[in-house]
């Protein structure tokens, strides 16, 4: 309301984050591709250009799945210790986070819904 704007993570911290999201899609996708490709792909795409593009993304899945599992090691080290249980988290959770007693419940960097 006041029109300031807090910065609540850093950029090192959106760049870890998205990169550890767009490399889980590439994951995901070239994965699927890999996994059942060759019922829906292979038909319309023809044998020989099925086998090339399982070989693009074979590469792609093969270079990507070590960047996201770095991503994922730095983001558990970055945010761990901040969701560990605080003392003001078994208040938010029994006022529902201010919702009943219309009182602001301090929470710290993550609330106890961020948490769980």
């Amino acid at each position: 309301m006041s029109g300031v704007k807090i910065k609540r993570f850093s950029a090192f911290d959106r760049l870890v984050h998205w990169l550890m999201a767009f490399s889980f899609l590439a994951l995901a996708f070239t994965g699927l591709l890999i996994l059942y490709g060759k019922y829906f792909a292979m038909p319309l795409m023809g044998r020989v250009a099925y086998g090339s593009f399982l070989m693009v993304c074979k590469n792609i899945h093969n270079f990507t799945g070590p960047l996201f599992t770095i991503c994922v090691v730095i983001f558990f080290l970055l945010f761990a210790h901040k969701n560990l249980p605080g003392k003001g988290d078994l208040q938010r959770y029994l006022t529902f986070g201010g919702i009943f007693s219309g009182k602001h419940v301090p929470a710290g960097f993550f609330n106890g819904g961020e948490k769980i």
